[in-house]
């Protein structure tokens, strides 16, 4: 009969610990396999989910830059269900744009069907103008930014950064009423 184990593995401090005999590689290697086949069993729009947001999460831009983290969700958000996503940026408070933006190159039908997601995000949500997300012309034909709506408003320092972080818990929400959006549609087809 095996003597009872405490907390710590061992019966009492003077025997020596009781490890596996599997090295450490073996068991990081079976953990990987574990974790690589309850991938295949998730639902097919899951994976194709994961697929986007790991994708997303290694771009770069041509300066070697990867995504910055607070737009990250809303650049998957878009690319998952087809959009093409160009630049994006989540705000700074110091310089350039208080708000994040996503640049965005759409067709007529694409830009439509964005223009309608936006609209039933927004159908009885009550949200500040100014941080209402809108779709803008960029300046380039069939190029787009998508901005909070205030994002031209000249603001004071004192109100940069509360204005940012509203901005930027926007964009995500708009992000997780994509995502929800992408499985409705993807379990539906």
């Amino acid at each position: 009969m095996r003597p009872s184990r405490s907390v710590w593995g061992c019966s009492d401090f003077s025997q020596s610990c009781h490890y596996p005999s599997r090295t450490m590689n073996e068991r990081q290697n079976n953990r990987t396999a574990t974790l690589v086949h309850r991938a295949f069993r998730r639902p097919a729009a899951e994976r194709r989910w994961l697929e986007v947001v790991s994708r997303t999460f290694r771009l770069k831009d041509h300066q070697g830059n990867k995504i910055d983290f607070g737009v990250l969700h809303l650049v998957a958000a878009l690319q998952a269900p087809g959009f093409k996503t160009i630049a994006s940026c989540e705000g700074h408070i110091h310089r350039g744009k208080a708000v994040p933006w996503v640049d965005l190159a759409l067709d007529e039908q694409t830009r439509v069907r964005l223009r309608s997601l936006l609209a039933r995000f927004y159908h009885q949500r009550p949200v500040q103008s100014n941080r209402r997300l809108t779709l803008l012309p960029s300046g380039h034909r069939g190029r787009f930014r998508l901005i909070p709506a205030g994002s031209r408003a000249i603001l004071r320092d004192s109100e940069r950064n509360p204005h940012l972080f509203r901005c930027r818990w926007e964009a995500q929400d708009f992000a997780e009423f994509l995502q929800k959006e992408y499985f409705a549609t993807t379990k539906t087809a």
